[in-house]
């Protein structure tokens, strides 16, 4: 629950996404305005990696080398997975592509990653467009052009899909015990639980109904899942059966885009907030006063993620 009021921590900050706590601050992706990783710091939300396209999913290794999963397309580059190392001294860096395809197949739009048990990269690549996608989820069809979940050596480069059976996976994280991956269906309004051995997949074991469009997430160390779901402008705390055990709001304008736990403690729940649809389409009427990143201070820690 929470225990204290939520806060905005910086407004304008372009559409933001993939938050990640890493040493004693707050960084994310902006996937508007060119494509960047942003460092919150008392100045407010500041420029530190330039990454082109649209900057999405973000996580970090055990060297502190940031790696983006890139939807491309918006700054002219093509959806791709990169890396790169912040500057210490503050200022700003570039990111390299390290792949842009797999099994000679380019990436349609690199969403969220997140490093595994077994040291690797797993990230998603959504398959076809919502309103494509959510016309065959409507009409009771499997997906046509399905999205992939992938997984990268980060050593030698080396990439293989390990699902296709989703119509857009976006987020994604691994249960506390490691025993399963979870990933989020956008479109299907699911978030499924993949049995996890040594870098396989199996077949979909459970699938959690969520009351919204659930994108990315992250664990506490409680085992619940905390959900951002964008349509219902909420984060759902759900158990790893589904069972809706919490919801949070902070604005009635708000569209939560992805969190995650961090702070001294680990026990705030950071959030990017696109703050209207106008924002996330990058129409003229946007209010750019309501892209926000929010803090939700809460009774419980972050699950320490894999790096």
């Amino acid at each position: 629950m929470l225990r204290g009021a939520p806060q905005v921590l910086a407004t304008e900050v372009g559409v933001v996404e993939g938050p990640l706590w890493f040493d004693g601050s707050l960084w994310c992706t902006r996937i508007s305005h060119g494509g960047a990783i942003l460092q919150l710091t008392e100045r407010g939300a500041e420029d530190r990696i330039d990454t082109g396209g649209g900057a999405n999913g973000l996580a970090v290794d055990r060297h502190g080398t940031f790696w983006i999963a890139n939807d491309g397309g918006r700054g002219k580059i093509p959806s791709c997975i990169q890396r790169a190392v912040p500057d210490r001294q503050g200022g700003v860096v570039g990111a390299e592509a390290v792949i842009e395809d797999v099994g000679g197949r380019p990436f349609r739009h690199c969403n969220d990653l997140c490093f595994g048990p077994d040291g690797f990269l797993y990230f998603t690549d959504s398959g076809e467009n919502y309103s494509a996608s959510k016309a065959l989820v409507d009409a009771g069809k499997p997906p046509e052009l399905p999205g992939f979940v992938c997984r990268l050596n980060p050593e030698d480069r080396s990439v293989e899909v390990v699902d296709e059976s989703l119509y857009m996976p976006n987020g994604l994280a691994f249960s506390p015990d490691n025993r399963y991956l979870y990933v989020s269906d956008t479109v299907a309004h699911e978030i499924v639980a993949f049995p996890w051995d040594d870098g396989r997949l199996g077949p979909r074991e459970r699938t959690l109904s969520i009351d919204g469009n659930p994108d990315g997430f992250c664990f506490g160390n409680d085992g619940r899942i905390y959900t951002s779901t964008a349509i219902a402008g909420e984060i759902h705390v759900i158990t790893q059966e589904g069972v809706v055990d919490e919801r949070i709001r902070w604005a009635d304008d708000a569209i939560p885009l992805n969190c995650c736990f961090g702070g001294t403690d680990g026990s705030t729940l950071y959030v990017t907030d696109a703050g209207g649809m106008p924002n996330v389409a990058q129409s003229p009427d946007a209010d750019r006063s309501l892209e926000r990143l929010v803090a939700l201070p809460m009774d419980v820690a972050g699950l320490p993620l894999h790096g």
